[in-house]
Parts: structure tokens; C-alpha cells; sequence
């Protein structure tokens, strides 16, 4: 997997740490969805700082990412760190044990604080259904 800003490897970083911390399975959207605005939560007015700074593009950059958080579950299911599961016809993805321990060795100031920003804003929006979540990253 590549370094670069955005790629496979850096999703999948923020994926377990974000499941590390919900403790609960998502559906890809709504992984998709926490993922990105988590980097951008000032934006939406959850926290003081944008994780990954500010920028012009952000919505453009949320429609290519999703696409990458699409191929980072598949490495990660592969990888056994991610558990998928069907409900109700829903693909729902959860955070293996050895996706946790995993997640647990990411250590430093983002992965603190990325972590910290994730449980605001999955706190935040744990009412809302993925349409309501992708409308409120539209919208804002």
C-alpha cells in the first residue's frame, strides 16, 4: 500500500481506529461518512480544528473518498482486522480483534486526537440514518 494522503493505507489507519473506538459494526456509507467528517469536524461544527486542515474542495475530496474507503474495507476484511456480516441485506462491518490490537499500536498525537474527534462525532450523529449523515456532509 502507497503513503500518499488519502490512500488505502492512511484510510485503513483511520477506519480502526474509528471502529477501535464505536465498538459497534457500520455500514461502509456511514464508515465513509464519520471518516471524513472526523478530518473535517470543524467544518460541521463539532470540534475547533479541521483534523486535515482546511481546504475549498472538501466535498469534491469526499466523493473520491469514498471510493478508497471502499477498497480500504475489502484490504482490511482480507487482512482479518475487519469483520463483515449481512443484516437485513446490509453489508455491516466490525472491528476484529486483531483489528483492535492493531489500532491500539497506532500511537501519537493524530491518532489521539483522531480517535478523541471520532467518538464526538459519532456521539453526534448517532440518531441520524446514513442518508440524514451523507445530507448533513452536503449540506453544511
Amino acid at each position: 500500500m502507497d503513503t500518499s494522503l488519502n490512500s488505502v493505507s492512511e484510510i485503513s489507519f483511520r477506519i480502526l481506529l474509528g471502529l477501535s473506538v464505536y465498538g459497534g459494526a457500520m455500514t461502509e456509507s456511514r464508515i465513509a461518512s464519520i471518516d471524513f467528517i472526523s478530518t473535517y469536524a470543524h467544518k460541521y461544527g463539532i470540534t475547533e480544528i479541521n483534523l486535515n486542515g482546511d481546504g475549498e474542495f472538501i466535498l469534491a475530496e469526499y466523493a473520491y473518498r469514498k471510493n478508497v474507503v471502499h477498497e480500504s474495507i475489502i484490504h482490511l476484511v482480507r487482512s482479518g482486522l475487519l469483520n463483515p456480516k449481512v443484516e437485513q441485506n446490509i453489508f455491516l462491518y466490525s472491528i476484529t480483534g486483531k483489528g483492535f490490537y492493531a489500532s491500539s499500536q497506532f500511537l501519537g498525537e493524530y491518532a489521539d486526537c483522531f480517535r478523541r474527534t471520532y467518538e464526538k462525532v459519532s456521539m453526534y450523529l448517532q440518531d441520524k440514518s446514513d442518508r440524514e449523515i451523507v445530507s448533513f456532509i452536503m449540506n453544511a
